[in-house]
């Protein structure tokens, strides 16, 4: 996959309002389709070092 430049949410097609909603929760701006080898039937969240919770 290479470098992922900031905390990003990953969403299949048919989750992308739920991936809006997670990522307005976890303070994240940046959401990308999901991509191989990612499953198609869940949300995935990879956080880098920008993530702070707060």
């Amino acid at each position: 996959m290479g470098t992922i430049p900031s905390s990003t949410v990953y969403y299949p097609e048919r989750l992308e309002p739920q991936a809006q909603l997670l990522a307005v929760d976890l303070g994240i701006t940046r959401l990308m389709p999901a991509v191989d080898p990612m499953r198609g039937d869940r949300l995935t969240v990879i956080l880098t070092s920008d993530y702070a919770a707060s």
